[in-house]
C-alpha cells in the first residue's frame, strides 16, 4: 500500500494522465499519513483488539504479521492473533476456543454467510465483540475494502476501519468520504442512500 502514491505518478506519466494520477497519488499520500499519525497517537494499552474472521465458519484468520490483515495495525488496532505467517496465502485455521480466549473487542468479517449467523450462534455469544454487537461485515463494493483482492480500495477501507475503531480520535463523515472516494477513483456519483447501502452490505 505504501507504494501506491508513486505507482500512480508512474502510471500517469506512462499513460499521459499526469493530472488525474496526481490527484490519486495525493489522496493516497494523505490517507497513509493520516493513518500513521492516528496509529502513533494510540498507546499500546488503548489499542482495540480485533479478530479478522474469514471463511464460512469464521475460523480462518490472519497472523498479525500477515499483509492480508495490514489495515488493522496500520490504523492503530491490535490484531489479536499474534504469530508468524506460515503461508503467504493466509487463512490460518483457528479453533473457536482460541477465539473465546482471545475475547476480541471487534470482529471484522469477510464472509457474508458467517456474518448472517454469528449473532444467533450461542457458541459465539460469550465473546465481547458479539455481546456488544461489534461484529462488522467488511464492505465489498466494487470489491473488498480490506483484502482479497488487496487493492486501492484499502485506502477507503483504512478510513472506514479507523473511524470504526476510534470514532472519537478519527472524526470523519464516512458517508461523505465514500461518496468522494467513489467520485475520485471510480468516476461514480453516489447518492447518500447508495453510500449508506455500500457501508452496510
Amino acid at each position: 500500500l505504501d507504494d501506491y502514491p508513486q505507482a500512480y505518478l508512474y502510471l500517469g506519466r506512462v499513460l499521459g494522465r499526469s493530472t488525474r494520477a496526481g490527484k490519486l497519488s495525493a489522496y493516497s499520500c494523505r490517507t497513509l499519513k493520516e493513518m500513521a499519525t492516528l496509529a502513533a497517537s494510540i498507546p499500546a494499552r488503548e489499542r482495540v483488539g480485533v479478530y479478522y474472521a474469514e471463511g464460512p465458519d469464521g475460523l480462518s484468520t490472519e497472523c498479525d504479521t500477515s499483509e492480508h490483515a495490514d489495515l488493522i495495525s496500520r490504523v492503530g488496532g491490535q490484531n489479536i492473533h499474534r504469530c508468524k505467517t506460515r503461508n503467504p496465502m493466509g487463512m490460518e485455521k483457528i479453533s473457536l476456543e482460541q477465539v473465546i480466549l482471545y475475547n476480541p473487542e471487534v470482529i471484522l468479517v469477510l464472509d457474508p454467510g458467517f456474518f448472517k449467523k454469528v449473532y444467533a450462534d450461542p457458541r459465539w455469544q460469550r465473546i465481547t465483540a458479539v455481546k456488544n454487537r461489534q461484529v462488522y461485515l467488511i464492505p465489498n463494493q466494487p470489491f473488498n475494502w480490506f483484502d482479497r483482492p488487496p487493492s486501492f480500495m484499502r485506502l477507503l477501507g483504512a478510513k472506514w476501519l479507523a473511524h470504526l475503531l476510534y470514532p472519537e480520535r478519527y472524526r470523519i463523515n464516512i458517508v461523505q468520504e465514500v461518496r468522494s472516494f467513489f467520485n475520485l477513483f471510480l468516476d461514480v456519483d453516489l447518492s447518500v442512500q447508495e453510500a449508506e447501502a455500500i457501508l452496510q452490505p
